[in-house]
């Protein structure tokens, strides 16, 4: 079942053309960037990543790794 987050994530990436969308409990990060570049601006914009909901066109093995540490909730 999608938690309210992962639903606002998708919702997010798909109207504005996102690439990336971290959301949790009203806090969102965006990004057009490609590759593991989002996930690299959220660890430095954000100190807490765990439990965070994302939204990904296209995920990776690098990126599933760093999902994986972040403590990313759903994907």
């Amino acid at each position: 079942m999608m938690c309210p987050d992962l639903i606002e994530a998708k919702k997010i990436l798909l109207d504005e053309n996102l690439t990336c969308v971290f959301c949790k409990g009203g806090i969102v990060f965006k990004s057009r960037e490609r590759g593991i570049k989002p996930l690299l601006d959220m660890l430095e914009s954000v100190t807490d990543t765990i439990g965070f909901s994302v939204s990904d066109k296209v995920i990776g093995t690098a990126a599933a790794l760093l999902y994986c540490l972040m403590g990313v909730k759903q994907i």
